[in-house]
């Protein structure tokens, strides 16, 4: 009884395909693939291929970033990241210095009311989303603004 790989060998035969094809079936008879280095495990390789890309990207993506190179807009999520987190450590601070934000309670707060230096800083922050949101390569990283309203009640709360 013939196999269905039986048919398509024999269909492919003469073709550059068929005669790999045949190497490999007859190395596979004389058992030359029974002993290879790390048999049976995963081809770690495989795991870094983005397979939504070309390969000549994907080794393209590699060699720029051995060599060090991290895209604007990485870099970008990264700056946005740390200036959030100096922003919500300056209100963490803000807030166990006076106890209950004081004047900067969030019921009466308006963008006029808080620290200038916050607003500033806020704006700032939601400019640079801006430039990432136009740099980032999928929709789905995109960031939403950073609102310094909710920032401050979150943190009220928590403390």
């Amino acid at each position: 009884m013939k196999r269905p790989c039986d048919r398509r060998h024999k269909r492919s035969r003469g073709t550059l395909e068929g005669i790999a094809d045949e190497m490999i079936r007859e190395a596979m008879g004389r058992g030359e693939f029974d002993n290879l280095k790390g048999m049976g495990k995963p081809l770690d390789h495989l795991s870094e291929v983005n397979h939504h890309t070309d390969t000549v990207t994907h080794r393209l993506n590699k060699v720029l970033a051995n060599s060090g190179y991290v895209p604007d807009w990485l870099q970008l999520d990264r700056e946005i990241t740390q200036l959030i987190n100096n922003v919500k450590e300056e209100i963490s601070k803000h807030v166990s210095e006076l106890g209950n934000v004081g004047s900067v309670s969030s019921r009466n707060m308006s963008l006029q009311t808080m620290p200038g230096e916050w607003r500033e800083k806020a704006t700032n922050i939601n400019n640079l989303i801006t430039k990432y949101n136009n740099q980032v390569p999928s929709l789905r990283q995109q960031k939403n603004s950073f609102d310094l309203i909710k920032t401050i009640e979150k943190i009220k709360q928590s403390n």
